[in-house]
């Protein structure tokens, strides 16, 4: 059974990583002009806009409000995009093997009996 802190860990560890890069994408693409959709951006929105477009990014939903439009904004999107790959195709090959491991601990040992050397 599950307990809340199995639950709370993998969701605070994406929180921290998504406000990690999106203070990073709002130093490295400060304008709006770094992307398509926040032409009439304020100050105070910077941050939460690169929350969001982070968000919307690693969950793969993708809709496209955003976009980027700069040089550098389509780096980051990249870099952005390959950690989310690098992290989903991590987290299943451990779950996998975690299941075969698992799956081997239970099996039934086949019996030896009657050959001795």
């Amino acid at each position: 059974m599950r307990t809340v802190r199995d639950i709370a860990i993998p969701i605070a560890t994406v929180l921290v990583f998504t406000t990690i890069y999106s203070i990073i994408l709002l130093v490295v693409c400060p304008h709006s002009s770094d992307f398509n959709g926040l032409d009439d951006e304020r100050d105070d929105q910077k941050l939460f806009n690169r929350f969001y477009f982070t968000m919307t990014t690693l969950s793969t939903t993708g809709f496209g409000d955003i976009s980027p439009r700069s040089m550098r904004a389509k780096w980051a999107s990249i870099i952005l995009q390959t950690l989310t790959t690098v992290g989903i195709l991590s987290t299943l090959t451990l779950l996998v093997n975690n299941r075969m491991a698992s799956h081997e601990q239970h099996r039934p040992r086949a019996s030896h009996m009657g050959h001795e050397t």
